[in-house]
């Protein structure tokens, strides 16, 4: 067998263990209320909402700076809508658009890599439930 072979299939065989790379849709956390909420945030959503690139593919919004001053009862810049409303889900565009449940015109679900699980949705739910405290 070649030498080649011999060190390509290592590699392979570990580009299949999730343990190394994760199995995709999403970063969960253990982490809960506003400490799970920044962690997950920091995981899926800084490739378009950093500082840096906020302004270039965010549509304004950075969440990397001051995430609570940026969404805690912040007009989104959909009219008519508010980013995180304490204790109301229904009326909290980002958690509708976590649960792909916005309202048309109201741009695509987020993180655009698709919806994440279940359990990180619910990091955001239990805090925004909860009232959104800044902890």
């Amino acid at each position: 067998m070649p030498r080649s072979l011999f060190v390509a299939l290592p590699l392979f065989a570990a580009g299949c263990d999730d343990t190394i790379f994760g199995t995709g849709g999403g970063a969960t956390t253990t982490a809960t209320g506003y400490a799970g909420v920044l962690a997950l945030t920091d995981e899926n959503c800084m490739t378009c909402h950093s500082a840096a690139a906020a302004d270039v593919v965010g549509n304004g919004l950075n969440l990397e700076t001051d995430f609570y001053a940026a969404t805690v009862n912040v007009a989104s810049t959909y009219p008519g809508y508010v980013l995180v409303v304490p204790s109301d889900t229904q009326s909290s565009l980002l958690y509708l658009k976590l649960t792909a449940t916005n309202p048309s015109g109201t741009g695509t679900v987020m993180p655009q890599t698709g919806i994440l699980p279940a359990e990180s949705i619910a990091v955001y739910e239990d805090w925004i439930v909860a009232g959104a405290p800044e902890e």
